[in-house]
């Protein structure tokens, strides 16, 4: 969820900086600054993910596996990739109707709250109520976080891993894109 709010505030900041101006008429394509702006969130989404993971494992003892010799790992981080860059989708969509960094901020922490529980982040889907149930089953992000939990806690084979990588790369995919055509409206009000 961190990526909803790295990418919304991303762009609006260069824009309230003054710094969009510059770096559309630099010898950059704004294509290449969308991807840098991109990389830099989807590291910053490592790096948390890894002190999220550290914490967890030194003061709560919990039981958290990673082999990377282990496909259902690898393919569990790949899924997770692709969560981040559905969120990074759904921040730039948020940057075209923020007019300030504050107001994406807020725009996003608004979204992502609810969403922490529609996924199973924070209660099981089971304590949902049945219509909220049916929202969190079709939700891809909900499948990248199953995914994630049943591989790299519960012990998942690549084959269970594998069903959720469909819909997670087709929602990241179809995310991204509204995103960044959003990033283009974005620039061409800025001009």
């Amino acid at each position: 969820f961190s990526g909803m709010i790295g990418a919304s505030t991303a762009v609006i900041a260069e824009k309230e900086k003054g710094t969009l101006a510059r770096f559309l008429s630099a010898p950059v394509s704004p294509w290449e600054v969308l991807l840098g702006k991109t990389v830099a969130v989807v590291v910053s989404l490592i790096v948390s993910a890894m002190a999220c993971i550290v914490y967890g494992v030194v003061v709560f003892n919990a039981d958290i596996t990673f082999n990377p010799l282990n496909p259902a790992h690898m393919l569990s981080a790949l899924i997770l990739l692709l969560g981040g860059v559905m969120m990074i989708g759904c921040g730039l969509i948020i940057s075209i109707v923020a007019k300030t960094v504050r107001g994406a901020s807020g725009i996003a922490t608004v979204i992502t709250w609810p969403l922490m529980f529609l996924t199973g982040l924070v209660i099981p889907e089971y304590l949902l109520p049945e219509s909220l149930r049916f929202l969190a089953r079709v939700f891809p992000l909900t499948k990248a976080i199953d995914a994630v939990r049943n591989a790299v806690v519960f012990g998942a084979g690549v084959g269970e891993t594998l069903q959720c990588l469909p819909p997670v790369l087709a929602g990241a995919a179809i995310t991204y894109l509204i995103g960044v055509l959003c990033y283009s409206r974005l620039l061409r009000r800025a001009v």
